[in-house]
């Protein structure tokens, strides 16, 4: 059956896109003097998804390639309870290569044998392993770890397509295993274009969101307030983490420790406080799909392009105190104000400024506060009452 032209179309961009991956690398070994090509393909998919907040900056790059264990690299998270292999199939052909179910399994499958040995408790892998320094080094930190790690994330970097879809996520024992396959496919459409963060909330989560939508306005935008359970937002960090943040002009990273510290208190120790002590969180969406439920009420359903430009750091922290106390993340509410841009010509131009202003206060010491304790308050009151006459005066004030 012939090919339909935008299907020819869209085979000629993909090709394309192999041949410049493929001539990078080609490059990368010229200049390098080596023969490496898979790592130097690795180093190519990891800058570029790194670029997309999809991976965080300063993974280790290695080339471990045995019959039982396949590692191309790690990055370990900032909080050291996670961490990221990378596993990578390079086809060296000028011609699209399809990557079956079978290989995709047999490629996760080496790189997590390669985790848990090096996470075995009774043994020492890195002590006796043969290969690159690179790749001992990753299994001596997995081993330092292994009692922190709660959660691996499987990345297969590939230039063939898969025809194999993403594994489901797996429970063994306290540690949770995540597959992600980004082959020519995934590459290209991200390269052509972000793909935007969409959440289905009825079908991912099995509930809506409850929000008070604004008047109408003649305006090139429309917000609403509505209101997450914790663990929805815990949910949602957890699978997209700093993406949720592109937007964010400050982002957690400047997140101060004293902050933190009140927001984690506050869940543990007063979740049903929480929605009175926080601000909550200011976001931007391309699109939200309202629900005008029966009674009166209003639900969102869907959210396109969802972005968080204040309030990562509540977001962050949410996730982190998941890890220690679950049950009071459950209980708690956080506020958020939406805002959709109606024109998506006007995003990069409107979304910006709304991160700005949302991120610009005036600073607010602890000093200031103490301005309404009962003792200030009260002494105000007495002056208030209090004649005063000063000395060498008749005047009274």
């Amino acid at each position: 059956m012939p090919r339909a032209p935008e299907e020819l179309q869209q085979d000629k961009v993909l090709l394309r896109f192999l041949e410049e991956i493929n001539d990078d690398v080609l490059r990368a070994c010229e200049e390098n003097d080596e023969s490496d090509a898979e790592r130097f393909f690795t180093d190519w998919m990891l800058e570029f998804w790194t670029d997309t907040g999809l991976i965080e900056e300063g993974a280790a790059v290695c080339n471990y390639d045995t019959r039982k264990f396949k590692v191309n690299g790690y990055k370990p998270s900032t909080d050291e309870d996670s961490v990221d292999l990378f596993v990578s199939h390079l086809v060296q052909q000028t011609e699209i290569q399809t990557l079956t179910k079978a290989q995709v399994n047999s490629l996760f499958t080496r790189a997590r044998d390669f985790f848990e040995e090096s996470a075995a408790t009774s043994k020492r892998f890195f002590e006796r392993m043969d290969g690159p320094p690179e790749a001992a080094a990753i299994a001596e930190d997995i081993f330092t770890r292994r009692r922190k790690i709660d959660r691996v994330r499987f990345l297969l970097f590939t230039n063939a397509v898969s025809i194999s879809t993403v594994k489901d996520e797996e429970q063994v024992g306290n540690r949770t295993f995540s597959y992600e396959i980004l082959d020519l496919e995934r590459t290209l459409q991200e390269h052509l274009s972000r793909q935007p963060i969409t959440i289905d909330f009825r079908s991912e989560f099995g509930e809506s969101i409850p929000c008070l939508k604004a008047p109408n306005m003649e305006a090139d935008y429309t917000s609403c307030l509505a209101m997450f359970r914790g663990e929805i937002l815990y949910k949602i960090y957890k699978r997209y983490g700093a993406r949720l943040l592109e937007r964010n002009v400050r982002s957690f990273l400047q997140a101060r420790p004293k902050v933190n510290k009140g927001i984690r208190e506050t869940i543990v120790k007063m979740p049903d406080r929480f929605l009175a002590y926080n601000n909550g969180i200011s976001a931007t969406a391309a699109h939200i799909d309202f629900y005008d439920a029966p009674g009166g009420s209003c639900v969102i359903n869907r959210i396109t392009d969802l972005q968080i430009v204040n309030g990562g750091q509540t977001t962050a922290m949410i996730y982190q105190t998941h890890k220690i106390a679950p049950e009071h993340v459950s209980k708690i509410y956080v506020p958020a104000k939406i805002t959709m841009v109606k024109d998506p010509a006007l995003l990069d131009s409107i979304v910006p400024e709304i991160a700005r202003c949302a991120n610009s206060q005036n600073k607010i010491s602890d000093s200031d506060f103490l301005a309404n304790d009962a003792f200030h308050t009260t002494l105000q009151d007495l002056s208030r009452l209090t004649a005063a006459k000063l000395p060498g005066s008749s005047q009274v004030f």
